[in-house]
């Protein structure tokens, strides 16, 4: 009998806990004690720096001095004159102790000494105004530890071009610095000096950012073009092909600053009436990341205009980082109302810090007075402080206009500079808290420079706990902190990850399916299993424990398989109905009770009733394996019938046939009559029971008749005396009806021969007895009636006549 039945195998690695923990994890970088002894040193402009080895941190003296050129107005403001030091990098070794220092013009080592081949290098940025401002590029330098190599650093210098009139050559070159030349104390590599590595106009942005593989980006920004560029430096070295990306609003470039005139016209006189005309000098653009990596934040400022000329406003622009490709994407502007140069992530990397020249939004026409208002210069008006506000952004959301709702005033009342910047250290963002940057000495509580902190910045909100003066400074002229020195993540070693790996097969009766593979980790460069090979898949023949290390020129990972197998292994037989009628299939299975079942039927327990031809299915589940089957459900009718017992009277002939019911497409049926017979059917000529069996490999049904005959009609004889003497012969007067007659509606009446009845009964084979009132009657002459129905059709008989009673 062939059977309509659904199976199905299923091979199933679900790896569903990871048990382990790590070795040696990376955190966020920059909480790395690495990261923070590297950057523990600050060298700032005018020959200050910051110890942040010690709490609090401690000033030290450095050899950095003031762009100069130009003109001082001295007690009142630095402008066309000693110019703030810009864009300076400062590295630490692992101890915290200084190794060396560098302006983008030189490289100072630990002695505040330039080192022999330090000087000469290309910052300063000698295209734009250079004979009265000197470098004025936020992030000018930027020093990246070699990765691997604990010895030499690459320094990038940035010469920005920041307006229409700057004209850069080679606007990112790099050195490479050997910190075991010049008796350890460091030096640039001969030939290894001003290499260029882009000739392109870029912005003031430059930034280094960690990558996913022992790996560092340098970003820096195209001028004019919203076209980041990623350089790729590995152990192998830097590529000179940058990974370039475009996202987000242009922030810097022509089309903020809108220079609207030139510096046509006489020398610089005492009265200064020919700069009347003088627009907007220069941009300033920095680039900041979040310590998670992920996050790119890029701030513009347009510094100050002249008579006519207002502010440029551009807002923050905010980017997605892949450290692993170098891409950045999905670039969104926070809050277009902005004018800040500079800007901090929180530890937590949710919220962004910007100081924001508030003078903007208070007058609305973007005139600047943070700088000097210059409306004559035969009568020069100088604001006193510049004010600023301290803000704060909520980015967890990273929806522009969701952003820019969330935005908090911290401070309302920043004294500081256009130019000062924020930088996060060690779960703290500080601020460049300085009033005096164009009105030294003018700061009527003391020293006109304080290091500002945000204590909690993670908290949102005026819980962040912002003092604007914790760390007071030597009254110096600067405005930026030193770029920060990101070094590529240390390989790193994952291991004891237990994947619980289930193998899950159904119908195979316990044996492991064939087929069943394990995958090593994806993303990276090689694998060693346990058994040897190298392959990254690896096929298994049975359970138990596997492991896998990973390899990639910057991390490994061990992970372990603890494959368990279930299979689930039963038959659902097909069933048969040999009635027509309800039938129990089952689903036989060890231990039954461990597994789920699901029936079509909609019954959840390891059995269910059935009705009709329709196949049936079960599924049946075990943790997450599952295993289905489906039956056919045969439907025959074995019911045998011969009908009711047959009766013949006496005389009558016998002579029928018996059919056996057969059910329809049975197979393998078989017949058997109790007389022997095995054809479907049979004639009767006689009487007696009459019995036949059919049977199947499944079924059997049976039935039965009974044929007998019988008095259909029958007679009886009534005698004409009777002798009720007691001497049991003829002592009752009663009819003689045939033997085996069938009697039924009988009765028997007597009279005397006054036609007095004086016996009446309705068992007429019982007769009379001759008693009549208690005695025995006269001898004498009676009279009768006698009535019955006689025989199986009941025939009606009726008798009267006259009887002598004799003694």
């Amino acid at each position: 009998m062939k059977k309509l039945r659904h199976r199905h195998l299923l091979l199933l690695l679900v790896c569903c806990l990871l048990l382990g923990g790590s070795v040696g994890a990376q955190p966020g970088f920059m909480n790395t004690q690495k990261f923070l002894k590297a950057n523990s040193m600050w060298a700032l402009g005018d020959k200050t720096g910051l110890n942040f080895n010690v709490s609090p941190p401690a000033t030290f003296t450095s050899a950095l001095t003031p762009a100069t050129g130009g003109m001082n107005i001295p007690g009142l403001l630095y402008v066309l004159g000693n110019d703030p030091l810009y864009g300076t990098s400062s590295v630490a070794d692992r101890q915290g102790q200084m190794l060396f220092y560098t302006d983008g013009v030189s490289v100072y080592n630990a002695n505040n000494l330039v080192m022999p081949n330090g000087a000469g290098l290309k910052g300063g940025n000698p295209g734009e105004l250079s004979v009265l401002i000197g470098n004025s590029t936020l992030q000018s330098t930027c020093v990246v530890p070699f990765p691997k190599d604990t010895n030499r650093y690459y320094v990038f210098v940035l010469n920005a071009k920041e307006d229409e009139l700057n004209i850069m050559p080679d606007p990112l070159t790099y050195s490479i610095v050997d910190m075991r030349l010049d008796n350890n104390k460091g030096n640039i590599v001969t030939g290894s000096k001003n290499l260029v590595l882009d000739t392109n106009a870029l912005s003031g942005a430059m930034i280094a950012v960690q990558g996913s593989n022992c790996d560092v980006w340098l970003l820096v920004h195209e001028y004019g073009n919203p076209v980041f560029k990623a350089y790729h430096i590995t152990e192998d070295g830097l590529d000179p092909n940058p990974v370039l990306s475009t996202t987000g609003n242009q922030l810097q470039g022509p089309a903020v600053c809108n220079i609207a005139c030139s510096l046509l016209g006489t020398p610089l006189g005492p009265t200064f009436s020919t700069l009347d005309n003088m627009a907007a000098y220069g941009t300033r653009t920095t680039m900041s990341v979040a310590p998670n990596g992920r996050l790119l934040s890029v701030a513009n400022f347009v510094p100050f205009c002249l008579t006519g000329i207002t502010y440029g406003v551009s807002g923050v622009l905010l980017c997605k980082f892949d450290p692993a490709t170098g891409v950045v994407s999905d670039g969104i502007v926070v809050d277009e109302n902005l004018q800040t140069a500079s800007v901090a992530f929180s530890p937590d990397n949710s919220k962004l810090y910007m100081v924001h020249n508030s003078v903007y939004d208070s007058l609305g026409n973007g005139t600047a007075v943070g700088f000097p208002i210059i409306q004559d210069m035969d009568s020069v008006t100088i604001s006193p402080y510049a004010y600023y506000q301290l803000l704060q952004y909520d980015v967890s959301s990273y929806n522009a206009t969701t952003i820019t709702g969330t935005k908090t005033i911290i401070d309302d009342n920043v004294k500081t500079s256009e130019f000062s910047t924020l930088r996060l250290y060690n779960d703290k963002i500080y601020v460049n808290n300085d009033p005096g940057a164009f009105t030294r000495g003018g700061d009527p509580t003391g020293s006109s420079v304080w290091l500002g902190v945000i204590d909690k910045p993670d908290a949102p909100g005026l819980g962040c706990a912002y003092n604007p003066k914790v760390i007071p400074l030597p009254d110096k002229l600067f405005y930026t902190f030193p770029n920060q020195v990101v070094f590529a993540p240390d390989p790193d070693t994952t291991g004891n990850n237990y994947k619980d790996t289930l193998v899950c097969s159904a119908h195979l009766n316990g044996a492991f399916p064939e087929g069943v593979v394990l995958t090593a980790a994806s993303g990276f460069d090689s694998c060693l299993w346990d058994d040897g090979s190298r392959n990254p898949v690896r096929s298994i023949t049975g359970p138990g424990k596997y492991w896998v290390i990973n390899f990639d020129r910057c991390h490994s990972r061990t992970d372990t398989f603890i494959v368990r197998h279930i299979d689930i292994s039963f038959d659902l037989k097909d069933v048969v109905s040999c009635y027509d009628d309800s039938v129990k299939i089952d689903v036989n299975i060890p231990d039954p009770g461990s597994y789920g079942y699901q029936w079509s039927t909609g019954a959840t327990e390891g059995s269910t009733y059935v009705k009709g031809s329709d196949p049936v299915w079960v599924k049946l589940t075990k943790e997450s394996c599952e295993a289905s089957d489906t039956a056919k459900v045969h439907v025959y009718n074995f019911k045998q019938d011969l009908g009711e017992n047959k009766v013949f009277c006496m005389n009558d002939e016998i002579s029928f046939i018996l059919n056996a019911n057969i059910p329809q497409g049975a197979p393998g049926v078989a017949v058997r009559w109790s007389t022997g017979d095995t054809d479907p059917s049979i004639r009767v000529t006689d009487t007696g029971t009459y019995t036949v069996v059919v049977r199947s490999e499944f079924c059997s049904g049976a039935g039965s008749m009974n044929v007998s005959r019988e008095l259909c009609e029958c007679y009886a004889v009534v005698p004409n005396a009777f002798t009720p003497n007691s001497d049991g012969l003829n002592d009752v007067f009663q009819p003689v009806v045939q033997g085996g007659c069938l009697l039924a509606g009988g009765s028997l009446r007597i009279f005397n021969r006054y036609g007095q009845l004086i016996y009446n009964g309705d068992d007429i084979l019982k007769g009379w007895d001759g008693m009549h009132n208690g005695k025995t009657a006269d001898v004498g002459t009676y009279f009768y009636e006698l009535s019955f129905e006689a025989g199986t059709h009941h025939k009606k008989h009726y008798y009267k006549g006259s009887l002598s009673l004799v003694k």
